[in-house]
């Protein structure tokens, strides 16, 4: 949808069953209108909203994540698609923006969301025209002598447009988000914590976007830090890469901690610059039209020469082996005097611990390392600690009673394994200690 697009299409029509506008959709099918907010009927802290809206006389619900403030009285372009509830077709939203309306009724409306116009909006559209809201968005110096005659200051229009901006605003680092692939809940937290200052934060560093969206990798964060002027070296972008490797083998793996030569390989490995196999293809067939052996691969502002040869070497190199692997290309490699550099400063920014155990160097993420922590208090008070143990045979009477039970309720016998008996009189049983559950999943 374009911005600012006049809203002239309402259908004018009386609204009944059969010709409500959306009446012809099915459930499921893309939806898209100009339309204005009547009242809000539901919202929640997460941004989850629902409104009455009306596109001309017919007037339906629309719903969903709002991450910008919606004004009652206000226009906007929606896009979303069709749900039913209880037998009511409703719009599920998917993007909006804020739209302006062309007709005097729908501009004197706007009008009189502004800041103590609500009784002159008719004479002011009198005195500005149809371009009036256009006007104090764009050039309110021009509304100023019109709006010192109903009795407003020149601070009084620069108010009217910012009333009018802000949205826009808002809309614009909304719509910035949507294009990196964010849902609306993220970019409500986003907005929430850093409002339309997200755009410039996001100039400053977009890898502050893998806090907020698990579809956004390092990889992904970096294309966009790389395109806005960031070096292969700059210390901001290893330091990222650190904290993204740790995060990596803490979240997904399960390590508690990077050794020093680990550590060091992960900074290594997300900070340098790898092509992929269809880049690859494109610098090799780009390098045949010119002839050249060699090519110059360009972003940003960093500038690294290709040897073409060799990455032809690379590629049939790996054709021949079947494709086993992913194709990767490394086009750049930090020193390792920098990745020294990117974890010193990690630690003196408290973003990373060291442990250092028999002379061996672990590092870990300071959030996790508070975790690790704590848990440990809570096992070793566990373990000093007593409680009351029960009667071994007291447990085996419970443990039948609880299968016998459970039987009869899903009408299936059930049968525990000795192993299984055995655990749950072990545990039950002792005064002290700490037990630990493993096996495959079920086993609990």
């Amino acid at each position: 949808m374009g911005r600012g697009r006049d809203i002239n299409n309402f259908n004018y029509t009386p609204k009944t069953k059969g010709n409500g506008i959306l009446y012809g959709y099915k459930v499921g099918e893309s939806f898209e209108s100009s339309v204005r907010i009547l009242d809000k009927l539901y919202y929640s802290e997460n941004g989850f909203s629902i409104f009455r809206a009306e596109e001309g006389t017919s007037v339906f619900i629309i719903k969903g994540i709002f991450p910008t403030e919606i004004n009652l009285g206000g226009y906007y372009e929606i896009e979303g698609k069709i749900s039913s509830k209880e037998g009511e077709k409703q719009v599920e939203i998917l993007n909006y923006r804020t739209a302006y309306p062309s007709d005097r009724e729908g501009i004197i409306n706007v009008l009189r969301s502004l800041h103590g116009l609500d009784m002159v909006s008719n004479q002011l559209y009198d005195m500005c025209g149809p371009e009036v809201l256009k006007l104090i968005r764009e050039s309110p110096r021009e509304v100023m002598p019109k709006a010192s005659v109903l009795g407003f200051s020149q601070s009084k229009v620069l108010l009217w447009q910012q009333q009018l901006r802000l949205p826009e605003r808002m809309e614009e680092a909304m719509q910035l988000l949507v294009s990196y692939g964010l849902k609306l809940e993220k970019i409500k937290a986003l907005l929430d914590e850093y409002g339309s200052g997200i755009t410039e934060k996001l100039k400053q560093n977009p890898y502050l976007l893998m806090n907020y969206a698990e579809s956004m990798s390092f990889r992904d964060c970096d294309q966009v830090a790389l395109r806005n002027g960031i070096l292969f070296d700059s210390i901001e972008r290893l330091c990222e890469a650190a904290l993204f490797g740790l995060r990596r083998i803490t979240e997904r793996e399960g390590h508690t901690y990077a050794d020093e030569q680990v550590f060091l390989k992960l900074i290594r490995q997300y900070a340098g610059y790898p092509l992929n196999y269809q880049q690859a293809q494109a610098v090799l067939k780009q390098a045949k039209i010119l002839n050249r052996k060699t090519l110059k691969y360009v972003i940003g502002d960093n500038k690294v020469i290709i040897d073409a040869v060799d990455l032809r070497g690379k590629v049939e190199t790996w054709n021949d082996e079947k494709r086993r692997t992913s194709f990767s290309y490394l086009l750049y490699q930090n020193s390792d005097i920098q990745l020294k550099q990117a974890a010193d400063i990690l630690l003196t920014s408290g973003s990373v611990v060291c442990d250092d155990i028999d002379g061996n160097r672990r590092y870990r993420l300071s959030r996790y390392a508070v975790y690790e922590k704590k848990i440990a208090e809570d096992i070793e008070r566990i373990f000093l600690g007593e409680r009351e143990a029960f009667d071994v045979n007291a447990v085996k009477e419970a443990i039948l009673d609880v299968v016998d039970k459970r039987s009869k309720g899903i009408r299936k016998q059930l049968i525990l394994e000795e192993k299984q008996m055995e655990a749950v009189e072990v545990i039950c049983s002792s005064n002290r200690g700490v037990s630990v559950l493993s096996g495959p999943a079920g086993s609990g």
